[in-house]
């Protein structure tokens, strides 16, 4: 993934900013994808990005059950949607 579509500070929990790019979706598919196959929790903002739209995708993606194996929230606080893969017990 190109380094100036996708901002990483260096943190414990991956602090993600999504921009300047016209697949902003994907890139967050991307890292869910990711969240799928580690424990680490993501918080990820994506610029440009109305609060609908963000609320849009939280209650979307609970909705596919390529996705149950995953926590996601979108947090309208922080502006992040936040997700990591859900521990089966």
């Amino acid at each position: 993934m190109p380094r100036e579509l996708l901002n990483t500070k260096n943190h414990k929990t991956p602090t993600h900013t999504i921009t300047n790019t016209q697949f902003k979706d994907v890139e967050l598919v991307k890292l869910m994808t990711d969240a799928l196959t580690n424990t680490k929790t993501y918080n990820v903002r994506v610029d440009g990005w109305s609060t609908e739209y963000k609320w849009h995708w939280n209650s979307t993606i609970k909705d596919i059950s390529n996705w149950d194996n995953l926590t996601f929230e979108f947090d309208p606080k922080a502006d992040t949607f936040n997700f990591k893969h859900r521990r089966n017990n």
